[in-house]
């Protein structure tokens, strides 16, 4: 190669180096933990970082074949941030449908969830989950996920033998909010033996109401309190639907024409599995709660009362005379005294 030839490459080489941001031949998508721990059950936050100069969607990989457990994400970082956060809900990772039990923080978004492994017949074991991100195969960074026991080691949790199975639905069949005081009614939910995840709806046809929301057993404990704020201006339901705490709502929304809970109305509930209505109720908003009690305690003891004798005879009333006007039953008494007294005279 002539004398020339070598300066032009090697000036070639230069101009290439440094129109090369510094590090950014070696800028990948990385782990911001070396290990993220949770308890089974929690909903356990995965954040990767996402430099600037590679693409804002990638793949990110939980657990493996081994563990009985693996799922693949493809997320993006829509707000361009520079990060996505991975929740992964371990109450039901694996139970139900993989797009159900891992979402993204804030304004990012999934793209697709895929499960390599059989689907769970319970909730995740406790133990160790490898993490990739990028490339399964060649994977631009690794992490590991901490799963912990919700129980203390050695010990195993059974249901008492005399207790008897909760069955799932509402726990209360009516729900009262008094509108004109805090407005707060709770609503019992059961999620039964088999079941980590329900669908709540509150919906009325007169006001054109239609919210609901999915509420999920983090806790484990079989049962949660979905509460409704009726004397709220909110227009969103994630203002004024919330749930007690260690349980989740989640994918909260609202349709119809109607934007806030209206008092003096009665809202139909409805509970749901899989897309199948499993139990039904009623919330009333009350503007006062105690009329609205007596009512409905009237109503209630008019509807089971069984009447304890059925007359076998019918009498005839005698003709009555009946009139508006305040004593006028009075006066008509008064004039047939009279006219007796004058007809008694003549005789």
């Amino acid at each position: 190669m002539r004398p020339s030839s070598v300066a032009t490459a090697a000036l070639l080489v230069v101009l290439v180096t440094t129109a090369i941001p510094a590090g950014a031949a070696n800028a990948q998508y990385e782990f911001t933990e070396s290990v993220y721990e949770g308890t089974q059950g929690d909903v356990v936050e995965i954040t990767v970082d996402v430099p600037d100069t590679v693409t804002g969607t990638f793949d990110v990989h939980v657990g493996s074949e081994k563990a009985n457990f693996l799922v693949h994400a493809t997320v993006t970082d829509s707000d361009d941030d520079g990060e996505v956060t991975v929740e992964l809900d371990t109450a039901t990772a694996g139970q139900v449908s993989p797009d159900e039990a891992i979402t993204v923080a804030g304004d990012d978004s999934v793209e697709s969830v895929t499960r390599d492994t059989d689907r769970l017949s319970s909730r995740l074991d406790a133990g160790e989950y490898q993490l990739r991100v990028g490339s399964f195969d060649d994977p631009a960074d690794t992490s590991s996920l901490q799963l912990l026991s919700a129980a203390p080691p050695n010990e195993t949790v059974t249901s008492s033998p005399t207790t008897p199975a909760v069955e799932l639905g509402f726990a209360d069949s009516i729900v009262v909010a008094d509108a004109g005081s805090d407005g707060v009614a709770t609503i019992p939910v059961q999620f039964g033996a088999d079941t980590d995840v329900v669908t709540v709806t509150v919906a009325s046809d007169d006001t054109g109401l239609d919210a609901s929301a999915d509420v999920v057993d983090a806790d484990g404990d079989g049962h949660a309190n979905v509460t409704i704020d009726a004397a709220t201006t909110a227009t969103s339901p994630q203002q004024y639907l919330s749930v007690s705490d260690g349980d989740r709502l989640r994918n909260v929304s609202r349709s119809g024409s109607a934007t806030t809970v209206v008092a003096g109305t009665e809202y139909d509930l409805s509970l749901t599995v899989d897309g199948t209505v499993v139990d039904i109720g009623t919330l009333v908003v009350a503007e006062d709660l105690t009329e609205t009690t007596a009512v409905t305690t009237k109503t209630t003891a008019a509807t089971d009362e069984t009447p304890t004798h059925q007359p076998t005879t019918t009498t005839t009333p005698a003709p009555t005379t009946t009139s508006e006007l305040p004593g006028f039953g009075a006066l008509l008494a008064g004039i047939a005294l009279v006219v007796a007294g004058f007809v008694a005279g003549r005789d």
